[in-house]
């Protein structure tokens, strides 16, 4: 194994665990320490070059890094016209969109 792949998967790991982590103190209701473990783990991808999961992507909020959890942190609506579902952010009111 290369020393360069071997980079990327301790990456992944990491970022990984750290997602985990973001949302276990979502749950317990400690937003600061998860909007921290989140700001690090974008930090983590973008430094090794490492794309995140489309499962993370989603559920990151691209303007102030908050976790989104539907019903705490963002609000959510299906537009069936243009068939896409809308996060929308309780804290910046930044809107994610996912197609289905």
């Amino acid at each position: 194994m290369s020393r360069k792949e071997l980079i990327k998967q301790v990456g992944n790991e990491r970022i990984r665990i750290l997602f985990n982590a973001a949302e276990e103190r979502m749950e317990m209701g400690d937003s600061a320490l998860a909007k921290s473990y989140i700001k690090r783990l974008m930090k983590i991808s973008t430094h090794y070059k490492i794309k995140l999961s489309k499962e993370m992507k989603n559920k990151i909020c691209k303007k102030c890094n908050t976790l989104l959890i539907p019903g705490k942190t963002c609000s959510v609506r299906i537009v069936s016209v243009h068939k896409y579902v809308s996060y929308e952010c309780n804290n910046c009111k930044g809107q994610t969109h996912i197609f289905y």
